[in-house]
């Protein structure tokens, strides 16, 4: 084990390494996101894009989505009349497949809803690929020292070969955009754009089940612009819906909140590719509801407990500026949302499409950069780091389908990965200091006064 990490630092093994992954992800990457996306193009009713896509049929004749998914199935059931019995690949009917993500969603649906339901999978088919390829691009960027175009290279493929993103291009999810869109919105806040980022955000929090939690980073370091901004996209969405509706918005947040609530205990009835706590919870006696605030509860405890202390400086100095400030804060903040992520997966409602997400706590290891004489417990440390990104990674790429020929319960190996992330990104919060990466990108938001700034940087420890 003490001879493996020098012989990984070696460039010459370093990169032949490499390249070797580059040549074996690069089929498996080809294959998956073809596979994906011809099941969904060649659907006559994609598990996830048909409601998505019914709803901007529903807006754009002035039907309210949310009512009329509750009250008028029949003008539902008019939009799809290709499909015969309404029953997806997924084994779910159109009555078990209501809208639940925000009125933004359904606005960015009324392009696609003036295509056919073939033609608007082909175009979707496209943008969730695009933002599948963009995700590690942007989150590898992260890092104070730029990659090399091979590690790029690698998390492209990796993502795109991964049987989440499979199964989010082959379902017709809107996942990949959403990560891709909150991933940009924390890129461009450490860069000092606060007014793209909070409507990117915005955006992303259509789905605020997966990145809701990201608001608590942007109060932490101060972004209030920024958060504030976001939650006013999400407002906005409503007065531009009940417009477009003809109706009031009081109206339309009724109905959304009818609707949501209504279909809540539905939805997580259906624990086929449910990969968070509260599946795993029914099983002990726990109604869908309450196994739901159960394990948000739980989420909620370790989140106080073993990552804000970490930040309760940050929190309430109200006379810091906005941002990391130092590369030892750039770290710190990046470790932040390592941790935020996998406790938002694996503690609300997600299905296995959600977890390309996680690529996040690959691509801080990736930016990683040991001294040249690294002592036993920074070798370590690495070295567990690695091999739990080995596990995590290698897990993603088995199709469920494999999964399910040795064992009943198939999403459970994807669970045991989530719950691999959050404890190494735990346990990094305490362990941070002891991996280091060495600068090459300024670490603060560009502002009036960085060189200033970049003279109060702290050396890494």
């Amino acid at each position: 084990m003490r001879q493996l990490l020098p012989w990984l630092q070696q460039e010459r093994i370093r990169k032949r390494l490499l390249n070797g992954l580059i040549l074996i992800l690069l089929p498996l990457a080809l294959f998956s996101t073809f596979r994906g996306a011809s099941q969904l193009i060649t659907d006559t009713d994609p598990c996830d894009l048909t409601p998505y896509w019914v709803s901007g049929v529903l807006a754009r004749t002035g039907e309210n989505p949310y009512t009329a998914y509750r009250e008028n199935m029949a003008a539902v059931y008019s939009t799809v009349p290709d499909s015969p019995d309404f029953v997806t690949r997924c084994n779910v009917t159109m009555e078990e497949r209501p809208p639940l993500t925000t009125p933004v969603h359904i606005l960015l649906m009324l392009p696609f809803s003036l295509l056919s339901l073939r033609a608007a999978a082909v175009a979707w088919t496209l943008l969730q690929i695009a933002s599948a390829m963009l995700i590690p691009v942007i989150m590898l960027s992260y890092n104070p020292k730029p990659v090399s175009w091979r590690i790029y290279v690698i998390g492209v493929l990796l993502v795109l070969a991964w049987s989440p993103t499979r199964m989010a291009l082959s379902h017709g999810q809107i996942a990949p955009s959403i990560i891709m869109l909150a991933a940009m919105a924390l890129l461009l806040l450490r860069r000092g754009y606060q007014g793209w980022a909070g409507l990117l955000m915005g955006i992303a929090l259509t789905k605020f089940t997966l990145v809701g939690g990201l608001l608590l980073v942007m109060i932490i370091y101060r972004y209030y612009r920024a958060a504030g901004l976001a939650v006013l996209v999400q407002i906005a969405g409503f007065l531009l819906l009940s417009l477009l509706l003809g109706e009031s918005p009081v109206v339309t947040v009724q109905s959304y909140l009818a609707t949501l609530s209504g279909s809540a205990d539905v939805q997580a009835g259906i624990i086929s590719g449910v990969v968070s706590l509260d599946r795993w919870l029914q099983p002990l006696g726990f109604t869908p509801s309450i196994a739901t605030l159960v394990a948000l509860g739980i989420g909620a405890i370790l989140g106080v407990t073993l990552v804000l202390p970490h930040y309760l400086d940050d929190l309430l100095d109200f006379r810091r500026k906005p941002g990391p400030r130092t590369l030892d804060d750039v770290h710190r903040f990046n470790l932040l949302i390592a941790a935020v992520i996998p406790l938002t997966l694996l503690f609300t409602y997600h299905r296995v499409y959600d977890l390309p997400f996680l690529f996040i706590l690959i691509a801080l290891l990736a930016g990683v950069r040991l001294p040249d004489e690294p002592t036993p417990a920074q070798q370590r440390r690495y070295l567990v780091w690695l091999g739990a990104m080995v596990i995590m990674a290698g897990v993603m790429l088995v199709p469920p389908s494999l999964f399910a020929r040795f064992m009943t319960l198939e999403e459970l190996p994807l669970t045991a990965v989530l719950i691999l992330a959050l404890a190494v990104a735990l346990w990094l919060q305490h362990a941070y200091e002891s991996l280091v990466a060495e600068p090459e990108r300024p670490a603060t938001n560009p502002a009036p006064d960085a060189a200033a700034v970049r003279k109060r940087h702290t050396p890494v420890r």
